[in-house]
This record gives C-alpha cells, structure tokens and sequence, in this order.
C-alpha cells in the first residue's frame, strides 16, 4: 500500500519563507525593541505646557499679533481722520510742495464756515501735477483730475493757466457751457469775464511757505452743469464759491448760529 503524501501549497512555502525570512533577520534583536513606541507624555506645569506650546505655534501666534496691531491702527486712523470742510484740487503743470498747499489750506481756513459741525473750518487741498512728464504719476493724475472734473465731486479748482485754456476750454469750445461760474465780485486778481481768480497779488505768496510756488495759477468754482452730482455738487458749488469770495474780498465768513 502506498502512503499518501500531504499536498503542500505554494501559499503554505510562502509562509513557511516568509517566517524563516524574519527569525533569520530578528537574530539578536531585543523584544523590547520591537514594541510599539509609547506616547510622548503631555507636559505638565505651567512652563512646561508654554515651552511646548510656543515651540509649535510661535510663528502664528506672532503674525496673529501684528494681523491685530494692523487693524488696530487703522481703525484708529479712520476715527481720528476729520472730514473737511471743503475740498480745492490744484491741477499744475509745475510742481508745488506740500507744505504750501498746507499754508494754503490753513489761509483758506481763515475765512470759511465749519460746516460739519465738528468745531473746526478744514479745507483740503490736493495737488495734482499735470505736466505731462512726470511718467505713470502724472497720468494717474491727469486720470484723477479728469473723474473729479465730471462727476461733480469736486467743485472748487485751480489751475496753471495754459493748461486752463488748452485743456479745459479748448474742450468746451463747440459748446455754449462755461466751466467756471461767475463770481459776482469785483476784486484785484478777478478776471474780466469774472469767472476766475488769480492769486498772483496774494500777500499768501510773500511767505516763506509758498517759495517757489507758481505764481500765475487761477481758481474757480465749476458749474454745477455738466457733472453727475446732483443736490450734492450744487451744495459744494454754493458752499465753495462763498469761501472764495470771501477769501478774495478777505471778508471771513461767520460761523453758522449753533
């Protein structure tokens, strides 16, 4: 009778490899070594749990601290900022310092209302440079003058006259509108037609502050036809051309009755 033999599979070798395969590589490794790591134990007191706290999230923490400060400011900005009074955009085709816009603005200060009621008269005054060669800058505010100029959301302006005439009136040539309004005074600086105001024989320009500046610049208040603000831009324009008057005749307004 011959015997049987058992039936080895080749899944039953591969097992039978696969064990030998890892006593042969475990020859003199300690059991200890083959346990799982144990966790890591959290740290305990209160320097411990800081450390190990600020060594994985020092960097946020940090950026999260100056994201606050940031806003911080310019929230404080933003309340602090008072609005003006009245707002004049100079459009030269020189350049004029800031510092005698500011003087500018504080003379022009001197004869207007506080219509805000915040208990000081603020005038504004922006200084754009319209030469043409001043690169992007004086593009971007060729661009700035020309939004104001017809949306209405500036009434009071000033400019170097050659840039009055061939910019300004040349475009409004074919048209019966005026650009500046009528001043309805008489004065030394005011032009003939009585729309414009040349500051050439301001005492303003015998002070230091306003060295260098050109002294041929006229000032005007814009018609209310032609712009896009409504209600609103004829409020600026009655608003404005009484400042300038009053400036002109260097007649201080008197503040509205409380």
């Amino acid at each position: 009778i011959s015997a049987v033999k058992p039936k080895i599979s080749t899944a039953d070798i591969g097992k039978d490899w696969t064990g030998m395969a890892r006593e042969m590589y475990l020859v003199g490794v300690d059991e200890t070594e083959l346990e799982p790591p144990k966790s890591p134990e959290p740290p305990k007191g209160f320097k411990a749990k800081w450390e190990n706290f600020w060594y994985h999230y020092k960097w946020p923490v940090i950026i999260g601290i100056l994201v606050v400060i940031a806003v911080i400011v310019l929230i404080i900005q933003a309340m602090s900022k008072k609005n003006p009074d009245y707002h004049l955009i100079i459009a030269s085709t020189k350049n004029i310092s800031i510092s005698a816009g500011d003087a500018f603005a504080a003379e022009l200060g001197k004869y207007g209302r506080d219509l805000n009621g915040d208990g000081q008269v603020l005038v504004s005054v922006e200084l754009l440079y319209v030469g043409g060669d001043n690169g992007q800058l004086g593009v971007l505010d060729q661009q700035k003058l020309t939004a104001s100029v017809f949306s209405g959301d500036t009434m009071f302006f000033g400019f170097s006259p050659d840039y009055y005439q061939d910019r300004i009136l040349e475009n409004l040539a074919d048209s019966d509108m005026a650009f500046f309004d009528e001043l309805g005074i008489e004065g030394e600086g005011v032009s003939e037609d009585g729309r414009t105001w040349t500051w050439r024989e301001d005492p303003l320009l015998q002070t230091d502050a306003m060295e260098g500046v050109p002294e041929d610049l006229i000032f005007g208040v814009r018609t209310v036809s032609g712009t896009a603000g409504g209600k609103q831009s004829q409020q600026m324009h009655d608003e404005c051309l009484e400042l300038l008057r009053a400036y002109i005749t260097k007649s201080p307004l008197e503040q509205p009755s409380a």
